[in-house]
C-alpha cells in the first residue's frame, strides 16, 4: 500500500501528474495519490487561525486517515502503509515523519530527492511558532480575491532560446555539445 505526495515546490503540481497505473499493475500494489493545498492556502500562518501554517500537511493527514478507514475494502492492509514523495512531496514526507498526529497513519517512508533539513520561515510547519512573512499581506489588509490571484501560480512555458547555444547542431554529425560547456559562460 503506497501513498504518493507530489512535488512542485509547494506551489504547483497535482496528484494526477504521477502515473500510478503502471506501478499498481506491474507491481500489484495499491497506490493512492494525494492532492493537497498549495501556495499560500497550504502554508499561510496567522495567529488567529487554528493549525496555522500546516493546512497542506493537514490535507495529507486527512488522506492518510481515509486510507486507514477504507483501504481494506480495496484489498490493502491498513497496518502496512508506505508514504512516499518526490521533491516538495519528499519534504512533506519528512514533515509527516516528525508530526505526532501522523504517527499511526503510515508505517514506512520513502523520500525521493527531498531535504531533511531546510531553512523555512518559523511557523511554516510548527503551529505556535512566530508567523511566516505572509503576515505582511494581512497587515496591508488585502482582500481574499487579491490573495487568491497571487498564489499557486503554475509556471508557463517560455518562448525563445534559453541557452546561448544549442547542445547539438541540427543535422550535425556531432552527437552532443559542439562547444565546450565552459564556453556557455558569459
Amino acid at each position: 500500500m503506497l501513498v504518493w505526495l507530489h512535488g512542485g515546490g509547494g506551489a504547483n503540481g497535482a496528484a494526477h501528474f504521477f502515473g500510478a497505473r503502471r506501478l499498481a499493475t506491474d507491481e500489484d500494489l495499491i497506490v493512492v495519490t494525494v492532492n493537497y493545498r498549495l501556495g499560500i492556502f497550504g502554508t499561510f500562518s496567522h495567529p488567529g487561525l487554528d493549525g496555522s501554517g500546516t493546512f497542506g500537511l493537514q490535507d495529507q493527514q486527512a488522506a492518510l486517515r481515509w486510507v486507514q478507514r477504507n483501504i481494506a475494502a480495496f484489498g490493502g492492509d491498513p497496518a502496512n502503509v508506505t508514504l512516499f514523495g518526490q521533491s516538495a512531496g519528499a519534504l512533506h514526507v519528512t514533515a509527516q515523519l516528525t508530526s505526532p498526529p501522523a504517527g499511526d497513519l503510515f508505517h514506512r517512508a520513502a523520500i525521493q530527492s527531498g531535504l531533511a533539513f531546510i531553512d523555512y520561515p518559523a511557523g511554516t510547519f510548527m503551529p505556535g511558532s512566530p508567523p511566516i512573512p505572509a503576515m505582511r499581506l494581512t497587515r496591508r489588509r488585502r482582500r481574499p480575491r487579491r490573495l487568491r490571484g497571487r498564489s499557486a501560480r503554475v509556471p508557463r512555458p517560455g518562448h525563445g532560446a534559453r541557452l546561448p547555444a544549442r547542445p547539438a547542431r541540427p543535422g550535425s554529425a556531432a552527437r552532443f555539445l559542439h562547444l565546450h560547456p565552459l564556453g556557455f559562460r558569459q
